[in-house]
């Protein structure tokens, strides 16, 4: 709500349309188009926040031009941490692959413990036994790259091998370097992106740093809009 009283919808990119008929619209940019190819296109009038500087590159240049960051950690951090636990398994996550386009598992990740989030199929079914899991995991494979189970994967000390489909091989890597800390994209990458993962978690600690400043930007922007 505005000090007139007016409402502000937040709404995600997924909605594309101002479905509520808001007179005030903050768009916040959450992730990829669920597509091979094609971006978000917003009214001008819509006021616009991407989770990341990443998500810039699936707007429009007209929106990006204008849209603010707005970084607000998902992740329980006292939780996803590294306890030096034996690590014996390998993980799997396939997650949002298969909305973008024809999607087959690859034979070598079959064998291996899958990390699900379908409801009601969800495995493990607790944070808890979730972290437990990276915590005594040697990588997780996953087939979604744009997912929060691999930051907390990287927290817990556990790399993360990207499996990339066409609409990621394609897609211009623009996020910021801290980002990428912990990734490769097959085994032979695997020590260096384990050697990073102390790196990656000084990084994304120093990016939830910068949230209250751009929370009290959001507030402005939003109390500005009439």
């Amino acid at each position: 709500m505005i000090d007139n009283g007016e409402m502000v919808a937040i709404l995600p990119e997924v909605l594309e349309s101002n479905v509520q008929r808001a007179k005030h619209v903050a768009r916040w940019i959450l992730g990829a188009p669920v597509t091979v190819k094609g971006d978000y296109k917003f009214p001008m009038n819509e006021m616009m926040f991407v989770y990341q500087d990443y998500f810039r590159q699936f707007i429009s240049p007209q929106n990006a031009a204008v849209a603010h960051e707005l970084f607000i950690n998902p992740v329980e951090m006292d939780l996803f941490k590294d306890e030096g636990l034996p690590r014996t398994e390998k993980l799997c996550y396939i997650g949002k692959a298969p909305l973008f386009g024809k999607f087959e598992e690859k034979d070598f990740t079959k064998h291996m413990t899958h990390i699900t989030r379908d409801f009601p199929m969800y495995y493990p079914k607790t944070r808890w036994e979730l972290s437990d899991l990276m915590k005594r995991a040697k990588a997780l494979y996953t087939y979604d790259s744009n997912t929060a189970i691999s930051i907390e994967a990287r927290l817990s000390g556990c790399p993360v091998v990207i499996i990339e489909d066409e609409r990621q091989k394609t897609s211009p890597k623009k996020d910021k370097p801290g980002f990428r800390l912990g990734f490769c994209y097959d085994d032979k990458g695997i020590d260096r992106a384990r050697s990073e993962l102390g790196d990656f978690r000084k990084f994304y600690e120093s990016e939830i740093a910068k949230t209250k400043g751009q929370l009290w930007n959001f507030v402005k922007v939003t109390q500005n809009a009439v």
